[in-house]
C-alpha cells in the first residue's frame, strides 16, 4: 500500500517534468547571432521576441508537429541551395515564416508558394508561371529565386537583416525603416522601434531551432529525382511509389509531362528503409543515359607488331582474344590463333555464315556464364550477340536469363538481365532515358532556286528605291488658291533643283491651259542638321556609400543607376569609382542660310495679279501637338504586370503615370497606360531668349534647363521633389535637354 501511495505521489511530478521537457520554451538571450550579424536586444525588444517564441511553440498540437516535420523534410534541400548561393543558413526560417513550407500557400495579395512570390516578381527572378507549371511551388527553383532576390537587395543594403525586411516591404519600403548605420554593420540593435517583421523572423529562428534540436528524426525523407519529359504516372510505375503522394509534393507541375527544356527535380517522399532501393532504381536510369558502360574490359597483350600478318592478341573481359585486322575472316583469325575453325565459332557464338568485323576483338576462350554486372540497357541497334560479346557471357545463358528462345530484335532502353533469370511475374522493363532520339539529317537545299529568287527580288546596285510622299494637288476653277499655312518640321528641308520644297503645294487649273506666271524670287531656307551633345553628370563613390544611398541622393532608382553605368545585377561599387548619375543633352543651334535663286523672266501677254502668284510660306510660330493619354480599366484577375505586357510598357512606368507606391490595384480602377506626348516644331528663334524662370497667370512656375543641370539639382534649387517634377512634366525617366522648359511648381 505504501509503495502504491509513493508511486501516486511521484507520478504527477514525473508527468509534469516530462510535459515541461516536451513543451520547453527557450529563453531569448540579450545578444544573439542572426543572419551572420550580432543582434543586441533592449528590454522591450527582448520581451517582444519572447512573446513571439511562446506563440510559435504553443499550443503543442498536430499542426505544429506537421510543420516541424516539414522542416525536417525541406530544410536539407534549402540549406544546400543557400550554401551554394552564399547566403546565411538562417534565411531558411524566412520560408517557414512566409508559407509554413506549404507549396500551395497563397496570401491575400496573391503571393504564392514556399517563398510567397507574386507573379510579376516571380517572372523578374526567372521563374515560370503559366498553364504548364508554376515554379513558385517548386522548392528547388523558388529557393534559388529567393536567394537571387535577397542577393540583389544585399547589394543595396549591405546587411542581411535589412534584406529580410526588404523581402517583406520591398526596397523602398524597407529603406525608410532601416537605420542608416546598418550598412556594412557586423552588430545591430533591436529596440521598441524595430519593425515587427524582424522581431518575428528572429523569433522563428530561436523557437524552431530549439525545438528541432530536441526532435526525433522523421521516419520519412525526400528523395530528389532529376528528370525531364516524363509524367508523374510514369515515375510512379518506375519507382513503385504512390502517384497521389507524387502529385501532392510536386504541385508545381500542371502539364501532363515534365517539361523537356531542362532537368527538373521531382520529390519522392520515402520511408527511410526504402530510400536505398529507390535510389538504386534512380541510379539505374541515370546510368542508362551514359553510353560508355565500361565493357568490354580490354588489355592489349601484343605490344609491338612487325608485320600485318602478325596476330594482335588482347585480353577481353579476362579472356584471351584476337583483333580482326583488315580483310581477315574467321579462317585467317583461327589460323593465327592456331585454333580449329569450329572452336573459334563456338567461343564467339557464331555460325560459318557470319562475317567478322574489322577492329572487333574475338574470344579465343569460352565465355563466362555470368557477367560482372547484373544488368545492361539496350542502346541503338544492339543485338543479344553484341551484348554477349560486350560482357563475355555465353549467348545461350543470356537468352535464358531474359526468357528468350532465340536472338531477336531488341527495343532500345530494354533492361537485359546478365546474372540471373528475370522473375516470371516481373514484366520486361524499358528505360526511357536510354532511348536515343534520332536526329533528322539536314536536307540539302536547292541553292540554285534560292539564287534565282534572290536575283528576282534584289534590285540592281544602280537602282535605288525610295518612297516619297506625293504632294497634295488642290484644284481651282478660275482663281489660283492661296497657299495653305502648315506647321513645318525641324527636320532638314529637301530642296528640288527648281527651287521648290517637296512639302510645297502644287496648284494647277482644272480645265484651262496653264497661263504663264511671273514668279518672284522665292527665298529658300536651307536648315543644317541639328546636332546634339550628351553631357554626363558624375559622382565619385565615397567610403560607406552604397548604390542605394547614391541613387536616393540624385533622385534615381537603383535600377536606373545600374542602367546608366551598364552594371550587371551582381556588380558592386568601389571607393573612388566614377558613376554617371545623370545625363543632359545639349542641342546645337540650327544655322539657317537664306538663298535667292536666279529666276528667268518669262514672256507674258497679260499681267497677272499678285493674288494669283505662288507665294512663299509665311513664317510659322511654334506649335505643340498633345496626344491624349490612353487609359485602361482593371478587370478581374489582372495585375500590373499583365496590364504592362498588354500595352508594351513597364510596371514602373504605369506606377509613375498613376502615382502608385506599390503593385496593388483594385477592380474597376482606371489606369493611365501611356504617357502624354508633346511634340513641338519651331522655326529659328527671332525673339529674345526666355528667362530661366517664368510664371504664368495660373501660378505654374517654369524653369529653362541650363548646361550641367540635372533633375535632382533643379529640385533642390526650387525645394521640390524629383517625383513631383517628373509627374508634372509627364516624364518617364530623369533625362532632360538643355534649353527645354519644365514645370517646377504648380
Amino acid at each position: 500500500m505504501k509503495k502504491i501511495l509513493a508511486f501516486l505521489l511521484i507520478y504527477p511530478t514525473l508527468f509534469i517534468a516530462n510535459a515541461q521537457n516536451q513543451l520547453s520554451i527557450p529563453e531569448t538571450p540579450k545578444k544573439i547571432e542572426f543572419a551572420n550579424i550580432l543582434v543586441e536586444l533592449n528590454p522591450e525588444a527582448l520581451k517582444a521576441v519572447n512573446t513571439e517564441v511562446t506563440n510559435l511553440l504553443t499550443p503543442q498540437n498536430k499542426f505544429l508537429d506537421q510543420k516541424l516535420e516539414r522542416m525536417q523534410w525541406y530544410f536539407p534541400i534549402i540549406e544546400k541551395i543557400l550554401e551554394e548561393e552564399d547566403l546565411p543558413e538562417d534565411m531558411k526560417y524566412l520560408a517557414v515564416m512566409e508559407s509554413s513550407l506549404l507549396p500551395e500557400a497563397i496570401s491575400s495579395s496573391n503571393a504564392v508558394g514556399f517563398w510567397q512570390f507574386k507573379e510579376s516578381t516571380a517572372k523578374e527572378v526567372g521563374l515560370k508561371v503559366d498553364n504548364n507549371q508554376d515554379d513558385r511551388k517548386n522548392i528547388h527553383l523558388s529557393t534559388r529565386a529567393a536567394a537571387l532576390y535577397m542577393k540583389r537587395n544585399n547589394l543595396i543594403f549591405k546587411n542581411w537583416i535589412s534584406c529580410l525586411l526588404a523581402y517583406n516591404l520591398g526596397v523602398q519600403g524597407a529603406s525608410d525603416k532601416i537605420p542608416v548605420d546598418w550598412s556594412f554593420a557586423s552588430e545591430v540593435k533591436f529596440d521598441e522601434n524595430t519593425h515587427p517583421y524582424l522581431i518575428k523572423a528572429l523569433a522563428h529562428r530561436i523557437a524552431f531551432e530549439h525545438r528541432l534540436n530536441r526532435l526525433k528524426d522523421s521516419p520519412r525523407k525526400f528523395i530528389e529525382y532529376a528528370t525531364k519529359g516524363k509524367s508523374l504516372a510514369e515515375i510512379a510505375v518506375e519507382l513503385t511509389t504512390d502517384i497521389t503522394e507524387l502529385r501532392k509534393y510536386n504541385p508545381w507541375l500542371y502539364a501532363p509531362n515534365i517539361p523537356e527544356d531542362k532537368l527538373y527535380n521531382v520529390l519522392i517522399l520515402s520511408r527511410i528503409e526504402d530510400v536505398e532501393e529507390i535510389n538504386g532504381k534512380i541510379q539505374k536510369r541515370l546510368d542508362a543515359r551514359k553510353i560508355d558502360v565500361g565493357f568490354p574490359q580490354l588489355k592489349r597483350i601484343t605490344m609491338v607488331s612487325t608485320s600485318p600478318d602478325d596476330p594482335i592478341f588482347y585480353e577481353i573481359n579476362g579472356k584471351k582474344g584476337i583483333l580482326a585486322q583488315s580483310g581477315e575472316e574467321v579462317a585467317q583469325l583461327s589460323s593465327k590463333a592456331k585454333m580449329k575453325i569450329g572452336k573459334f565459332l563456338s567461343y564467339n557464338d557464331m555460325t560459318d555464315k557470319d562475317l567478322t568485323k574489322e577492329g572487333s576483338i574475338y574470344y579465343l576462350q569460352k565465355k563466362s556464364k555470368k557477367a560482372k554486372v547484373p544488368f545492361h540497357t539496350v542502346h541503338g541497334e544492339q543485338t543479344m550477340w553484341d551484348i554477349s560479346q560486350m560482357y563475355g557471357v555465353g549467348l545461350k545463358y543470356l537468352l535464358k536469363y531474359n526468357r528468350m528462345k532465340n536472338s531477336q530484335k531488341l527495343q532500345p532502353g530494354r533492361v537485359i538481365w546478365l546474372q540471373k533469370t528475370r522473375p516470371k511475374n516481373q514484366p520486361i522493363e524499358v528505360i526511357k532515358e536510354a532511348i536515343e532520339e534520332k536526329e533528322s539529317l539536314p536536307v540539302k537545299e536547292d541553292y540554285t532556286k534560292k539564287e534565282e529568287v534572290a536575283a528576282k527580288t534584289t534590285p540592281k546596285a544602280s537602282e535605288k528605291y525610295e518612297e516619297i510622299e506625293k504632294p497634295k494637288e488642290i484644284v481651282r476653277n478660275e482663281e489660283v488658291t492661296k497657299a495653305e499655312t502648315r506647321p513645318t518640321e525641324t527636320k532638314p528641308t529637301e530642296v528640288k533643283s527648281d527651287g521648290l520644297k517637296i512639302d510645297d503645294d502644287i496648284f494647277e487649273p482644272k480645265n484651262s491651259p496653264k497661263p504663264p506666271v511671273t514668279t518672284p524670287p522665292v527665298k529658300v531656307e536651307e536648315t543644317k542638321k541639328t546636332s546634339t551633345k550628351t553631357v554626363s553628370t558624375k559622382h565619385m563613390v565615397k567610403q560607406g556609400e552604397t548604390l542605394f544611398s547614391i541613387a536616393k541622393k540624385y533622385g534615381l532608382t537603383v535600377d536606373e543607376l545600374r542602367k546608366m553605368n551598364v552594371m550587371s545585377p551582381t556588380e558592386t561599387i568601389k571607393v573612388n569609382q566614377l558613376l554617371t548619375v545623370g545625363k543632359s543633352t545639349i542641342a546645337i543651334k540650327e544655322e539657317v542660310v537664306t538663298k535667292t535663286p536666279p529666276v528667268k523672266k518669262p514672256i507674258v501677254n497679260e499681267p497677272i495679279g499678285e493674288e494669283e502668284l505662288i507665294k512663299p510660306k509665311p513664317p510659322v510660330k511654334e506649335t505643340t501637338t498633345t496626344t491624349k493619354a490612353q487609359t485602361h480599366t482593371v478587370a478581374a484577375g489582372e495585375t500590373l504586370f499583365s496590364i504592362s505586357k498588354k500595352y508594351g510598357v513597364t510596371v514602373s512606368q504605369i506606377q509613375d503615370w498613376n502615382d502608385l507606391n506599390n503593385n496593388s490595384i483594385s477592380l474597376g480602377q482606371k489606369l493611365v497606360v501611356s504617357s502624354v506626348k508633346s511634340t513641338s516644331s519651331t522655326l529659328p528663334k527671332t525673339t529674345t531668349e526666355t528667362p530661366k524662370t517664368s510664371t504664368n497667370s495660373v501660378g505654374t512656375k517654369y524653369h529653362t534647363v541650363a548646361q550641367g543641370e540635372t533633375l535632382y539639382s533643379i529640385s533642390r534649387k526650387y525645394d521640390a521633389n524629383v517625383s513631383d517634377i517628373k509627374k508634372w512634366n509627364n516624364m518617364t525617366d530623369n533625362n532632360i535637354m538643355v534649353g527645354s522648359k519644365i514645370i517646377i511648381k504648380k
